[in-house]
């Protein structure tokens, strides 16, 4: 079953509901920084990989540290952690199993460019417990993502910088290989997620998928179809026979004068990839992408599963930071594809979400970059807090009004004859348009996709809006009539 949402923006309030704590932390220094990783601790405190821009390679981390924020966006410690004092430490993800948390990712030679896998374990104080540097699994490579096997094992996808060919390897938890390839002549952005009804994982790429056997002996794969029109950036587990793919439905323009649009979707399939459920995101104005960074898709309960991605981003430009407005971008949703609510931060500067982590008080944080590109030359680490419904309460102030959660789009501001109202996913609404003065000028009943309200007769000036709905939902905001 395919299934249609267009998606929109709203400005709503920024109180957090329920019992989540919530934040926005912007960390803003004269040099690139980037970060894409966290882990929760058992304090309800976070850690966040803190890198620098690699030199060598890119839009990649070089020489990472270690963020340990407060449940309330408080930075309460910066952790150097050094493996080789000679070669600069990359940080790609954490583990937590059972309170104990783990890194891994590599070290790298600033001369000849090789890197060496890394994994570590952390004490209480986050001093470094053991660590392991892997200098003969792989010629040149990194851990670039990784889970925990129903054995309580970590398996790792490791992947080579210069030709972004893949490996996998499984460790134990004292960091001991129990196995590894070679490069798997696997490339472009990977995924992977096991599979225990078929004794194994499957490993996709973009378009493709291999199947590898709890050995990591390669095993033929039949697919009913390959679906060249959807890339598939991220997998997570469900059931031992079911998982979740997300990514983006390529959509060609009908009219050649208007550019392909990326809508940000996913697909449930069952172990022999049939496809149970799946849903497509349409987005009429704008282009839209998932990082294939850490977790894009997160849940603790099923009957919230998180989607993030990066609104307006166009494809073409890659991921690197480009001088266009852009947008955190937010969906939640049940395990049968019933979506709970979506939400969008940002729109006054550049915005690229590279990771997701669901958080044990039903909410999550949202880890990405900004770059203020009319105003910054260098870009900024962009930490949101959210609660379970996708708001969060400013703490840092940035241009908080464009900041605050949106999902409706009121479009365009200013207006002169027509004034377009998107309400995406939701079946009614009730519009009441009101003068400066206050006076009701004119109301609508607004339906699912867009609606056109005309107001070449309104008056030059500020008017306010107010959207009402079921079980309490408004919006309020303002438009210029010119």
């Amino acid at each position: 079953m395919l299934r249609y949402l267009i998606l929109t923006l709203l400005v709503i309030t920024a109180e957090a509901k329920g019992f989540s704590q919530t934040f926005d932390l912007l960390i803003s220094n004269p040099i690139d920084e980037f970060a894409h990783a966290s882990v929760e601790l058992a304090d309800g405190s976070f850690l966040v990989n803190y890198c620098r821009i690699n030199p060598n390679f890119i839009g990649t981390p070089w020489d990472c540290k270690i963020l340990n924020i407060s449940n309330n966006g408080i930075v309460l410690k910066t952790i150097s952690i050094i493996i080789d004092p000679n070669r600069p430490l990359v940080i790609e993800g954490f583990f937590n199993r059972n309170n104990d948390i783990y890194i891994y990712g590599s070290v790298g030679d600033s001369v000849t460019k090789v890197h060496k896998p890394i994994f570590a374990k952390l004490k209480t104080d986050f001093t470094i417990d053991y660590s392991e540097i892997y200098e003969h699994i792989i010629s040149d490579g990194y851990f670039e993502k990784g889970i925990v096997n129903k054995q309580g094992n970590f398996v790792l996808l490791g992947r080579n910088y210069g030709a972004w060919d893949s490996f996998l390897c499984e460790l134990n938890l004292e960091g001991d290989v129990i196995r590894s390839t070679g490069y798997l002549n696997h490339v472009f952005e990977l995924t992977l997620v096991e599979v225990p009804d078929e004794n194994g994982y499957f490993l996709y790429n973009q378009y493709s998928v291999r199947k590898y056997d709890y050995t990591f002996q390669e095993e033929p794969v039949t697919l009913p179809y390959k679906d060249y029109d959807f890339r598939i950036f991220s997998t997570k587990s469900l059931t031992d026979s079911t998982h979740i793919q997300s990514g983006v439905f390529l959509r060609k323009a009908v009219n050649p004068f208007t550019e392909n649009r990326n809508n940000i979707g996913y697909k449930i399939v069952n172990s022999q990839f049939q496809v149970l459920d799946s849903l497509e995101f349409l987005s009429p104005d704008y282009n839209n992408e998932i990082t294939y960074y850490q977790n894009p898709i997160d849940f603790v309960s099923k009957e919230s599963i998180y989607l993030s991605f990066s609104k307006n981003i166009n494809p073409q430009f890659g991921w690197g930071m480009v001088d266009m407005d852009t947008w955190y971008g937010l969906i939640n949703m049940k395990e049968d594809g019933t979506i709970n609510w979506q939400k969008f931060y940002g729109g006054d500067a550049f915005y690229i979400n590279y990771a997701f982590l669901a958080t044990n008080d039903g909410g999550g944080l949202m880890i990405g970059g900004r770059w203020d590109w009319r105003n910054n030359p260098v870009r900024d680490i962009l930490i949101i807090k959210v609660d379970n419904e996708g708001n969060y309460v400013s703490t840092v102030g940035v241009k908080e009004n464009n900041l605050q959660a949106k999902s409706i789009l009121i479009y365009p501001n200013p207006a002169q004859n027509k004034l377009n109202i998107n309400i995406g996913m939701y079946k009614s609404l009730h519009l009441k348009i009101f003068s400066i003065q206050g006076s009701l000028v004119a109301e609508q009943t607004l339906q699912s996709g867009i609606n056109s309200i005309d107001v070449s007769g309104f008056s030059k000036g500020i008017y306010t809006y107010l959207i009402e709905g079921e079980k309490g939902f408004f919006e309020k905001g303002k438009f210029v009539k010119e």
